[in-house]
């Protein structure tokens, strides 16, 4: 298995992004300067500012220091923590020699003094801040806030308070300015030519913890010949700026007053983009190839493909023909059967890890976690055929589900999943070249027509294709694009007996549970925002929805079905309202939605179902499901349901 941590070695391929910001922190006149390496959770922003570092660490004059807000979270204010820190550094630095520290030591005592007695009276108001930092209005908005919480207010008085000047303001004022001074005297006292200060983990902290982070860097600390590096998912630092500062109603000035503050105090962004299919094939290759070569000969092959010129992008991609090509064949004959498979999984994998590091190390680990497990309880697991489930697992978690509910019905092989493979892999070879692409089409309506073109050359060799003669469970399948490409994927399911596969996942399927655990910290904010009950905040969700992966989606959608699963009643009407609109947003997630409801039972389905399941697959190729479930309700013991179903089915339009 592989450690969770940053990594030691660049399998990412970050050596032009960490290139990028040595220069800006080596150029003189573009210091002072905040940078923020942005990217989604686990994308690797632990990693690059690792190799930051370690480039900067033997510079002559450069001193690097590691904060990380959230070890102080819940013990003191974070501003005079970072402050305090960083002060606490370039003392030990000074003492290092003897003459530095004589001639700069009464000044770290009057800055450390100066430092508690911020902390102690607590100088820097929420209110004076942000005027502080040039943004009155955050000032105005939260003062306005705090005062109609606890009194109500005339517009005449809210004016009044937006206008008024803190008597303690030119005190503040002041105070900073004498602490940047002495901070700036004391770098040059102590010989530190650039200062260099890594800020990591700062999307972990609680929004208080973010602000007063960022407003000590401005407001106290940002003086010539420093820099700070933040490693943060940015749309969280938008989010801790909107929750300390609430704006005026309205979705679009909330969203713009978060991304306003985080422009005023980050000069640089650099945003970690996801790795492509073949950069995550890459890097699982490499993940396998640590593991099976010794140390010696995994490093010349990190080295070499480190090398490669940049432009030549495809010759720093580590496959089977790069592995032939860099090393010995006995070397190659360690790592041929992983990259063999690799290659066959990650181009439908891809989607389900959303090109994140951590998730593709997570997905390895898991793996080997679970063939481990099987091998400790004598169970006999064949690796190619639970790496398949585990893809289904991670990228389309409902018909995972709806697998595991059908083999433990049928002594673990499910027929639907036989009937589905015959389907696929029969219309596939028996049509011409285009034809055995079929898995792997784009245009779902172009996909339709290529499967009802492909049934007559599967009759006239006596096989029974037609889409009429499918079970609901594989007309739902063969909808989903990415699930044909799934389907075709080998080894063939058909004729194994998957009981132990899904018993060694049983914390996966047991309960239905645990889905939330695999929220990212940005998927869990926008969930916990299209579940709450102000209209404006759901809103709000919803159009974050569309900024997120296909992972942090199909993990959200995953969340809101279990719990929806495990409440009752009335409780579930929102939840289900919201879980179509997230559908609406996101048509891919539709043929989990009808297997999802299909595989409720008809009392727990209240009768506003069916024209919300009509409105979201109208005229998609899912709506002859839908409607096909439509009528199955319209039988049903549930009369709600039934008479709802009926009504739908009835309708011309």
């Amino acid at each position: 298995m592989w450690s969770d941590n940053e990594a030691s070695i660049d399998l990412l391929r970050f050596r032009s992004l960490a290139k990028t910001i040595d220069d800006v922190i080596t150029t003189d006149s573009l210091l002072p300067t905040t940078i923020g390496v942005f990217g989604d959770w686990g994308s690797g922003k632990s990693t690059l500012l690792k190799m930051i570092q370690n480039d900067l660490e033997g510079m002559d004059g450069v001193m690097c220091l590691t904060f990380n807000g959230w070890l102080f979270e819940g013990y003191e204010d974070a501003k005079t923590a970072l402050m305090g820190s960083i002060i606490d550094a370039l003392e030990e630095h000074a003492k290092a020699n003897e003459s530095i520290f004589a001639k700069s030591g009464a000044l770290i005592t009057k800055l450390l003094g100066r430092v508690s007695w911020m902390q102690a009276i607590g100088l820097v108001g929420k209110y004076g801040l942000p005027i502080l930092l040039g943004m009155p209005q955050l000032a105005a908005l939260t003062a306005a806030a705090d005062m109609m919480k606890t009194q109500p207010t005339s517009p005449e008085e809210l004016s009044k308070l937006i206008k008024a000047n803190p008597k303690e303001l030119q005190e503040i004022r002041r105070d900073i300015r004498d602490f940047r001074k002495d901070f700036a005297q004391l770098l040059h006292e102590t010989e530190v030519r650039t200062l260099v200060v890594f800020i990591d983990d700062l999307d972990r902290c609680l929004p208080e913890t973010v602000i007063a982070t960022l407003e000590a860097i401005r407001l106290f600390l940002f003086v010539p010949n420093t820099v700070f590096i933040l490693g943060a998912d940015e749309r969280l630092v938008e989010y801790a700026a909107r929750t300390r500062f609430p704006a005026t109603p309205g979705v679009e000035r909330e969203l713009a007053l978060g991304k306003d503050y985080l422009e005023k105090l980050i000069q640089i962004p650099l945003r970690i983009p996801p790795l492509s299919g073949g950069e995550i094939e890459s890097y699982m290759n490499l993940l396998f190839a640590e593991k099976a070569l010794d140390s010696d000969c995994y490093s010349s092959l990190c080295e070499k493909l480190t090398q490669a010129k940049p432009a030549d992008v495809f010759a720093r991609t580590f496959d089977i023909e790069s592995a032939r090509n860099i090393l010995k064949q006995d070397d190659v004959s360690l790592i041929q059967a992983d990259l063999d498979l690799t290659a066959r999984i990650v181009p439908i994998l891809s989607q389900g890890l959303g090109g994140n590091p951590r998730r593709t190390k997570r997905f390895l680990n898991t793996m080997i976690l679970r063939m481990k497990l099987s091998k400790e309880r004598g169970i006999d697991l064949q690796q190619r055929v639970l790496v398949k489930l585990m893809v289904l697992e991670y990228t389309k978690s409902e018909f995972f589900k709806q697998i595991a509910n059908l083999q433990i019905l049928q002594e673990g092989k499910p027929n639907e999943l036989k009937e589905a493979e015959k389907y696929v892999i029969g219309a596939a070879t028996e049509t011409d070249k285009e034809n055995l692409e079929l898995a792997q089409a784009t245009d779902l309506p172009a996909q339709k027509s290529k499967l009802k073109d492909s049934k007559s050359a599967a009759h006239t060799s006596g096989q029974d294709t037609s889409e009429s003669s499918l079970s609901w469970q594989v007309q739902t399948w063969v909808t989903d694009e990415w699930m044909l490409r799934w389907l075709k994927l080998d080894p063939i399911l058909a004729d194994i007996d998957l009981r132990p596969y899904f018993y060694i996942a049983h914390d996966k399927v047991g309960g239905f549970t645990g889905s939330q655990l695999r929220l990212t910290p940005r998927a869990r904010e926008v969930l916990n925002r299209l579940i709450s009950p102000q209209e404006v905040t759901r809103k709000i969700g919803l159009k974050d929805l569309e900024t997120l992966n296909e992972a942090d989606v199909n993990s959200i959608f995953q969340s809101l079905t279990d719990q929806i699963r495990q409440m009752e009643g009335s409780a579930t009407t929102q939840l289900e309202r919201t879980l179509f609109d997230v559908v609406e947003k996101k048509r891919d997630l539709l043929p989990q939605l009808i297997a999802f409801y299909e595989a409720l039972p008809d009392l727990r389905i209240v009768p506003a179902i069916p024209p919300m399941l009509l409105r979201v697959s109208k005229d998609t190729p899912a709506e002859g499901i839908a409607r096909n479930l439509m009528t199955r309700w319209s039988s049903s013991s549930n009369q709600g349901l039934a008479s709802a179903s009926k009504q739908i089915l009835n309708r011309k339009n």
